[in-house]
């Protein structure tokens, strides 16, 4: 599931240049906070599966939008590989307070967890806010130019701008 919502996002991100992209990565995250809240207040364990594998499409689109969003911010090869390992090293931090938050006193529906989770969705809500704040001259460059290359494709002609930050 997780694979093909993360293709279709690339998809959708790659083709879609008038939204800003941290637009839409507020948006998948009020979409996971919506999903989180749903499985505080259901009680079927069908439901709370269900609910758990839906998250997993937002949180597709966030992640999928966040690395451009990072790597475009920064100059060169080494830069952009910089980034590259830091979002990757980034995916293993939750291991280390996740065993803090689903603790089997919190089981069977995880209540409080699922209430810690749209807290730190809040939080990413703000980081992007705050990143979005200072990127924003370099995100609408990096869409016109991307929208430019994308009208002269078409016709067969070739766009030698590229971003400045």
């Amino acid at each position: 599931m997780y694979i093909i919502a993360a293709l279709g996002q690339g998809w959708i991100l790659d083709n879609t240049t008038r939204v800003p992209k941290p637009a839409m990565m507020l948006g998948y995250l009020a979409v996971m906070a919506g999903l989180f809240f749903g499985l505080i207040f259901c009680t079927s364990p069908a439901g709370l599966y269900t609910l758990i594998v839906l998250i997993y499409i937002p949180l597709a689109g966030f992640l999928v939008s966040m690395m451009p969003l990072r790597v475009q911010s920064v100059g060169g090869s080494s830069g952009s590989a910089f980034v590259v390992a830091f979002m990757n090293g980034l995916g293993n931090i939750p291991s280390l307070y996740t065993a803090q938050f689903f603790l089997s006193k919190y089981g069977p529906r995880f209540q409080v967890s699922f209430g810690i989770c749209i807290a730190f969705t809040g939080a990413a809500g703000c980081a992007v806010c705050f990143i979005w704040y200072f990127q924003r001259a370099i995100e609408a460059n990096t869409r016109r130019i991307a929208q430019l290359r994308r009208e002269k494709g078409m016709r067969n002609e070739v766009v030698n701008e590229d971003v400045v930050a």
